[in-house]
C-alpha cells in the first residue's frame, strides 16, 4: 500500500448513532472522532439539523487529514436542505434549518398518492422508497411551516444534506449520482412529478430548484481545506452493501435498522413493478452499486433493549448476550416476532415485557435466545420474498455486513435456516471501509473495489 493510500479518513453520519470519523492506517481502524449529532426543535415543535455544528465538525473533521489525504463522507439517504442564494456566494447565513425526516408527518405521503399512483410515482422515480419519500414530505412540511421562503422559488435550492455537507466543505455545486437515485432524482421527467403532485406550491417553479446543480461524476475528487482531497459525500448505506456484495449477491444489513439487499449488477434489466412494490422493496445505488434493498424494523435497536433488560443494572455487553443466547438456542421457544416487537420503536421499552410474557421460561439467555431466532426467520422471509418478485432461486448463501456480523447466535441461527453465511473482512464497520474502498478506486490507487478492501487490510 502506498503512503497515500494508508490516510484515508471516513466520517459517517449515522441517523442514530451520531457523527463518526474514523482513518484506516496499516490494515487497522483507527476512530478519531465520535459525536453525537445535537439535533434541536425549532417553535413549530419540529426537529432541525445545528447547520452551524454541522459546517464546524466537517471542518474539523479535515483538519486530521494532510496535503493528499483523502476524505469521505456518507450521510442517510433522507434528508433535504433550503438554501437562498444570493448571486453565486454561498455562506452560512444562508442554510436554512434543515428538518430531520422523523419530524415530518408520514400522512402526507396520502396527500401525494391522492394526486398520483404510489405505483406511478414508484416507477417514475426508479424505484425509490415511496413509503419515505423525502423530497415530497419535506416540501410540504416547509409549505406549512415557512411558507415566504418557498415563495420565492427562484431564489430557493433544494438539496440533498450530503451535497450540503460537500458544498460546505469544498465549496463546490454539485450531486452526488448515489445520492440522487435513492431520492428518485436520477430518472428522466422525476421534476414533472413535482407539478402533478403539488400543483399549488409553484409548479414547474419550484421544481426547477430541486436538485439544480450539476452531477458530479464518479471520478470527481474536489479540493478542500488544507489540500485534503475531498470524494463527494454519499448516501451511508450504499458503500456499506459493497462490502458485502464482495462475498455473495444477498447481504443482509445489520446496525439498528435490519434489512435485506441484493446486487443488480448482473441484472441490469431488474426494473420497478407493482410486485416490487408490494415486496417493499426500494431501489438504490448506481453502477455496479445498484441494489434491490428492503428494510425489515429496528431488530438491532431491540436487540441493545433486550441486553439492559436482561440483566438490570449489571448490564450485559454485546458479546455476553450473544453468547448467552447462542448457548439457549437448543432450548428455547421460537414465538412470531410480530408478537414480539411493539408497533412504533419509541415503545422499545415494551420489548422485555412482551419477551418476558409470551415465553414461559425465566431463564433470559433462552428469551434472548428466541429473540434471535424470531429475526433470524424474518430476515429468511424477506430474503426469499425478494428473490421470488426478481425472479431467483431461494437464496442458500447471505452475507452479512454491520454489528450483527460479530453477533455468533445470530449466525447460527441463519446457519439452521439452511444458509451458508459469510462474514467479509470488515465487516462490522462495513459503513467506515466500504468509503474507504471507494476513495481508493476514485482516486486511483486501487483498480477495483475488491482490490481497494484488500488494501485496507494489509499490514
Amino acid at each position: 500500500m502506498t503512503e497515500r493510500a494508508r490516510d484515508v479518513l471516513c466520517g459517517v453520519f449515522g441517523a442514530t448513532t451520531g457523527f463518526s470519523l474514523h482513518r484506516f492506517v496499516g490494515g487497522k481502524t483507527q476512530q478519531i472522532i465520535k459525536a453525537e449529532i445535537p439535533f434541536g426543535k425549532g417553535p413549530d415543535g419540529l426537529k432541525y439539523w445545528p447547520t452551524g455544528w454541522l459546517q464546524h465538525i466537517l471542518h474539523a473533521a479535515a483538519a486530521y487529514g494532510g496535503r493528499e489525504s483523502l476524505l469521505a463522507l456518507a450521510t442517510w439517504g433522507a434528508d433535504s436542505a433550503l438554501l437562498t442564494r444570493t448571486g453565486h456566494i454561498f455562506t452560512s447565513h444562508i442554510i436554512h434549518p434543515a428538518q430531520h425526516y422523523g419530524s415530518v408527518p408520514k400522512s402526507w405521503l396520502g396527500q401525494a398518492t391522492a394526486h398520483v399512483s404510489a405505483l406511478d410515482i414508484y416507477r417514475r422515480t426508479g424505484g425509490a422508497n415511496v413509503a419515505w419519500f423525502q423530497p415530497y414530505a419535506q416540501l410540504l412540511c416547509e409549505k406549512q411551516h415557512r411558507p415566504q421562503l418557498l415563495a420565492w422559488p427562484a431564489k430557493v435550492a433544494v438539496i440533498p444534506m450530503a451535497d450540503l455537507m460537500t458544498c460546505i466543505l469544498t465549496g463546490a455545486k454539485g450531486h452526488d449520482q448515489t445520492t440522487l437515485q435513492s431520492y428518485g432524482m436520477l430518472e428522466k421527467g422525476w421534476r414533472g412529478l413535482y407539478g402533478q403532485l403539488f400543483p399549488q406550491m409553484g409548479k414547474a417553479a419550484l421544481a426547477g430548484r430541486i436538485a439544480p446543480w450539476p452531477v458530479f461524476d464518479q471520478r470527481t475528487i474536489l479540493p478542500g481545506p488544507g489540500g485534503i482531497r475531498v470524494i463527494p459525500a454519499t448516501h451511508d448505506s450504499v458503500p456499506a452493501r459493497m462490502v458485502g456484495f464482495s462475498q455473495c449477491p444477498f447481504v443482509l444489513w445489520t446496525g439498528n435498522w435490519v434489512g435485506t439487499a441484493f446486487n443488480l449488477a448482473d441484472s441490469p434489466g431488474v426494473q420497478p413493478s407493482a410486485e416490487s412494490l408490494a415486496a417493499d422493496i426500494a431501489f438504490e445505488g448506481v453502477g455496479p452499486a445498484r441494489a434491490a434493498i428492503t428494510n425489515i424494523a429496528m431488530l438491532g435497536t431491540y436487540w441493545k433493549a433486550l441486553l439492559e433488560w436482561a440483566q438490570g443494572p449489571q448490564k450485559t455487553d454485546y458479546q455476553q448476550g450473544a453468547a448467552s443466547a447462542l448457548e439457549a438456542l437448543d432450548k428455547g421457544l421460537e414465538v412470531d416476532l410480530a408478537e414480539i416487537l411493539p408497533a412504533q420503536s419509541e415503545q422499545i421499552d415494551q420489548i422485555a415485557v412482551r419477551l418476558g410474557s409470551v415465553c414461559a421460561v425465566s431463564d433470559w439467555p433462552v428469551k434472548l435466545a428466541t429473540f434471535i431466532k424470531s429475526a433470524a426467520k424474518a430476515c429468511d422471509q424477506k430474503l426469499q420474498a425478494t428473490a421470488k418478485v426478481l425472479g431467483l432461486d431461494k437464496p442458500t448463501e447471505v452475507a452479512i455486513i454491520g454489528g450483527w456480523a460479530e453477533n455468533a447466535a445470530f449466525v447460527a441461527a441463519l446457519c439452521s435456516l439452511g444458509y451458508a453465511v459469510h462474514i467479509p473482512p470488515l465487516a462490522a464497520e462495513a459503513t467506515h471501509a466500504g468509503l474507504a474502498a471507494q476513495a481508493l478506486v476514485r482516486g486511483n490507487e486501487a483498480p477495483d473495489f475488491g482490490e481497494a478492501l484488500k488494501m485496507l487490510q494489509a499490514a
